[in-house]
């Protein structure tokens, strides 16, 4: 078992316009490839985001 300092192995989503809030899995082999939480914001916004949506988009992370 590999521990990352930081990680706790989950994710936590917030949807600002509905107010919902759902922890999920963190997935640790995306968290290897991904490091940071600019990275793992990347990655997730490049999955779950249509490419042609306006850009002006922001992402909180702690790193």
């Amino acid at each position: 078992m590999v521990f990352m300092a930081g990680y706790c192995g989950k994710l936590l989503r917030v949807n600002l316009t509905t107010g919902e809030i759902k922890k999920e899995p963190l997935d640790l082999n995306v968290a290897k490839k991904f490091l940071g939480g600019r990275g793992l914001e990347s990655y997730f916004l490049s999955q779950e985001i249509d490419p042609g949506i306006d850009p002006l988009i922001f992402a909180t992370n702690m790193a």
